[in-house]
Parts: structure tokens; sequence; C-alpha cells
């Protein structure tokens, strides 16, 4: 499987301009702030947002709780997106912050409804590839 650094899609740099302190209310956070609400160290975020490294799950799942954006959508972002359009990180992101403060078993129902449409298009998907053998 190829990786993708999160830093390698706006994602980061959106979340860290668009972030409100819940104090002031002020806009944008930085490398430094950011390291500081989830204790992850200065070297870490400056190998992912200047360096291109891929984020471990732990600075995943630290910067899930400061954005508030369900984990899986961090390492889908980070991992399998491959693209840089700005209204799929903002679709993928609305969703993520709508499962975020839901309980495990709600997120699992949740994914449970969908598997079977994935899986419809899945098929769908396979099925158009196949070159045709009737006549």
């Amino acid at each position: 499987m190829k990786s993708k650094p999160l830093a390698s899609t706006p994602w980061l740099d959106l979340e860290m301009s668009r972030w409100r302190d819940p104090e002031t209310q002020r806009r944008g956070i930085s490398q430094r702030q950011l390291g500081m609400y989830e204790g992850l160290s200065q070297a870490q975020l400056s190998e992912v947002l200047t360096e291109g490294h891929k984020p471990k799950a732990d600075m995943l799942d630290s910067l899930a709780k400061v954005f508030q954006v369900h984990p899986l959508i961090l390492y889908y972002v980070a991992y399998e997106l491959h693209t840089i359009d700005v209204d799929a990180l903002d679709r993928l992101t609305r969703f993520g912050r709508a499962i975020y403060p839901l309980p495990e078993q709600v997120v699992l129902r949740f994914l449970d409804d969908l598997t079977p449409q994935a899986e419809a298009v899945l098929v769908a998907a396979n099925y158009q590839k196949q070159p045709c053998t009737e006549v």
C-alpha cells in the first residue's frame, strides 16, 4: 500500500488556519500551540508539516482530539486520499466531526448501515471492469 503524508494535502494547514481558540475565539493555531495542546513535540510536528513524514497513529489521534474529527477520517486523509480537492477535504472533515462525539456503538451501527451500499458500489465497479464474454 502506497502511503501519503498528511502534509501532502492541505488538510492540516486548513484546519490550523480555521481552528478557533475555545477561550478567546481567535482564529488559527501555530505549530507550537498545536504541540502544547496534545503534547506533540515540535520535532514531530515539524517532520509532518515541513518534511512530509507520515504521521503515526498516536499523532493522528492527538490531531483528532484537537480538531474534533474522528481519527478514522484523519487516517484516510493521511494515507488513502489521493486528491487535494478542498471540497472533498471539507466533506470528509464535516463527516468526521459529525461522528467524532458519537459513542462507539453508534458509529459501528452507522458503518454497518453503510457497508451494503459500499459493497454494491464495489460490485458495480468490478462488473464494469470485466470484459464482456457473451455476445
